[in-house]
């Protein structure tokens, strides 16, 4: 999927999800979306982001699905900071704290927010772009998993899950 107006160009990654029944998370990049600049990660299908509610400043916190703009707006934006090639860390607007993977590698885990610690590979993302498809995957280097949500409803958590792209959990690990 493609972002609309990239003639402007607009300096956020758009991290896109397509999320299908049974399915999957990836992320479509334009040309323009420099490092640094604050971004989203949002489920295509109902246009859901990744955010911190409220307490929005704990460590800890799961990141969940909510929609994007009010209130949400701030806790919903992500910092992208480049920590080598195609590996970032995220780190929220509002809470200034990055996405982590709370230091596990099992699937399921939940994916929460702790302070930033500089070069800590369960708070690095991989992003890799997929063969045939206009988006990427984005996969913690700690764990090798990747970030994923639970479902499509408001309120869903991220969590890491394995990258098969044989099973129907994969449909929630695109952007």
């Amino acid at each position: 999927m493609r972002k609309p107006n990239l003639a402007r160009g607009l300096a956020l990654l758009a991290l896109t999800a397509t999320v299908a029944a049974g399915g999957v998370v990836v992320v479509s990049s334009p040309a323009s979306a420099a490092v640094g600049d604050e971004e989203r990660i949002s489920v295509y299908s109902n246009q859901l982001v990744a955010a911190m509610l409220s307490p929005y400043t704990d460590n800890g916190q799961q990141v969940v699905t909510a929609p994007y703009g009010g209130v949400n707006g701030w806790y919903a934006q992500w910092e992208r900071v480049k920590v080598a090639d195609s590996t970032y860390t995220f780190q929220n607007h509002f809470s200034k704290q990055c996405l982590d993977n709370d230091s596990s590698t099992t699937a399921g885990t939940p994916v929460v927010q702790e302070s930033c610690k500089d070069k800590a590979p369960n708070q690095e993302w991989k992003l890799t772009h997929d063969a045939t498809l206009e988006v990427w995957h984005i996969t913690n280097v700690a764990s090798g998993l990747d970030l994923a949500v639970q479902n499509t409803s408001a309120g869903a958590g991220f969590i890491q899950a394995k990258n098969s792209q044989t099973n129907t959990l994969h449909m929630f690990q695109i952007w």
